[in-house]
């Protein structure tokens, strides 16, 4: 576990662990991810009081659908 002080800056493309909420699971009634799954910051800002607010996408190897998402190209 990490502790305050070495929480990163959070900036876009940055690969955090978050307990994320699938369309699915919120459809069913659940209100809290289940457990930390890999996810990036898209994008990062800061409010003029200083707390820091992110949207995050999931990583995933499943195909997301109708719905879309962003393909994470190889390092090749």
């Amino acid at each position: 576990m990490r502790t305050a002080g070495t929480v990163p800056e959070p900036f876009p493309g940055l690969v955090i662990g978050y307990a994320y909420l699938w369309a699915d699971e919120q459809d069913r009634g659940i209100e809290e991810g289940r457990k930390d799954r890999p996810s990036a910051i898209v994008a990062a800002v800061q409010s003029q009081d200083g707390v820091s607010k992110v949207a995050v996408m999931a990583i995933t190897h499943v195909d997301p659908g109708p719905d879309g998402g962003v393909e994470i190209p190889s390092k090749d």
